[in-house]
């Protein structure tokens, strides 16, 4: 937030559309741990005696909800910074200076307010190890561990999805089509990969191929021939031309 928010919305540098796109909710997030940290500091009121902290960790609630759309936001946020680093030289200059200065890159910081869940799981399994079976605390640490573990497979899950999106997202604003807006983002549609050859763009996905004619400059877009069903066509693979053939069944 220090490092590259505050100093990008204080800036001209990006739009603040596109700092929203970069930064979510983090400053949201932010809030949510500093009231866990005051909670988790009411705990050690009368150390070396120390409170219920899995009790602090079964009312997270809301820091988890924050957090699950701070990740469905992260992979558009990693792609947004790939997109200004490409188009706008100021963006690229301050975050390069910034990352050679806090000596980790920008997608990897963004990466931090999630990190913290899996930390916590960890902690509270670690003072599961030094407590009586009999303790009258102890359901109420393997519970909330139970709820941190169910809420890091969330967040993966929400990790896989975003990103596929994502990916659906940036092969449609590579491209253009004479017939009308482009729409990808299909229900249950998953992105497998794309092909840049010399002539042509390629867009494999789970259920079709998208088939374009590659933009001949970076700035430009790749023009959509057509989209075809996976289940209508052949790929073959021609070696000996060094070339990729796609035949339809019908």
């Amino acid at each position: 937030i220090t490092c590259y928010m505050k100093p990008l919305r204080q800036s001209e540098v990006i739009a603040p559309q596109e700092a929203a796109h970069l930064f979510c909710n983090v400053e949201i997030i932010l809030t949510e741990h500093r009231n866990l940290c005051k909670n988790l500091w009411k705990t050690q009121r009368n150390w070396p005696f120390l409170g219920n902290v899995a009790a602090v960790f079964l009312d997270i609630k809301q820091l988890l909800t924050v957090t699950s759309v701070y990740v469905e936001n992260f992979k558009r946020a990693v792609n947004e910074v790939d997109r200004l680093k490409e188009e706008n030289p100021r963006f690229k200059q301050f975050v390069e200076a910034t990352e050679q200065e806090q000596r980790q890159d920008l997608p990897t910081m963004l990466l931090l307010p999630v990190n913290r869940l899996s930390q916590y799981e960890f902690y509270l399994k670690s003072m599961l190890e030094y407590m009586l079976p009999n303790d009258p605390e102890r359901d109420d640490y393997e519970n909330a561990a139970a709820a941190l573990a169910q809420s890091s497979l969330v967040v993966q899950a929400s990790w896989l999805e975003s990103g596929n999106f994502a990916s659906i997202v940036k092969v449609q604003q590579a491209c253009r089509s004479d017939k009308g807006p482009l729409d990808l983002a299909h229900q249950g549609r998953t992105f497998i990969q794309d092909f840049k050859f010399k002539k042509h763009y390629i867009a494999l996905f789970s259920d079709s191929v998208l088939i374009a004619i590659k933009a001949s400059k970076p700035k430009e877009f790749h023009k959509v021939k057509d989209i075809l069903d996976i289940g209508s066509i052949t790929v073959k693979n021609d070696s000996s031309k060094f070339a990729l053939c796609i035949t339809t069944n019908c």
